[in-house]
């Protein structure tokens, strides 16, 4: 009997106490439980949500870059198909370089600079570099880049650079483009 008198004895406050502890702990038990994974799994939904359209604009560009892509693929099997794709030796650089210099000087471009690179490879095909520089406007060097790919389908660009002086606009810029000529793999040029 004396226990129960104890507790009776009790204060009214210590009732309270005792019951707002009790309360706060099933309080943090439930959020813990399961109140903060649903939040947490609220926010990552928004934050997707959010995501969504950078996603959609890059899955476009991605589909667009895998279509242009493609599209090449397409052209060049025509181009083998058709034959006209044969791959010169790399001992005819010099007419091939004569050719590029011949279509740089029709489209309204003039060069100052030529250099060749060092043959590089595998054992069915090589890769030339040609570096290409000199004055010209845009319009101009647009043409050519455009020309270059019909006229020759076994070069490629692999860098351009175009700049002009503001105060001088109408003696046009420079030019540099570096070039890519694949060929059949045989002996170097001399």
């Amino acid at each position: 009997m004396s226990r129960i008198a104890g507790l009776l004895r009790l204060r009214r406050w210590h009732v309270n106490v005792a019951a707002s502890v009790l309360a706060a702990g099933l309080a943090l038990a439930a959020y813990s439980s399961g109140l903060g994974p649903m939040f947490r799994h609220r926010a990552a939904l928004v934050e997707d949500k959010r995501q969504l359209p950078v996603q959609k604009r890059r899955a476009a560009q991605f589909r667009a870059q895998e279509f242009a892509a493609r599209k090449r693929l397409e052209q060049i099997r025509g181009l083998l198909a058709s034959g006209r794709a044969v791959q010169q030796a790399p001992g005819t650089v010099n007419q091939q370089v004569a050719a590029i210099t011949e279509l740089v000087s029709r489209c309204g471009l003039e060069v100052d600079d030529i250099r060749l690179g060092k043959l590089t490879g595998d054992q069915r095909f090589g890769t030339f570099p040609i570096s290409l520089a000199g004055k010209g406007g845009y319009v101009q060097c647009a043409v050519f880049l455009h020309r270059l790919c019909q006229v020759f389908p076994d070069a490629a660009v692999s860098s351009f650079q175009l700049t002009a002086d503001p105060a001088r606009l109408a003696g046009g810029g420079t030019f540099r483009f570096d070039l890519l000529w694949h060929t059949s793999v045989s002996a170097e040029p001399a």
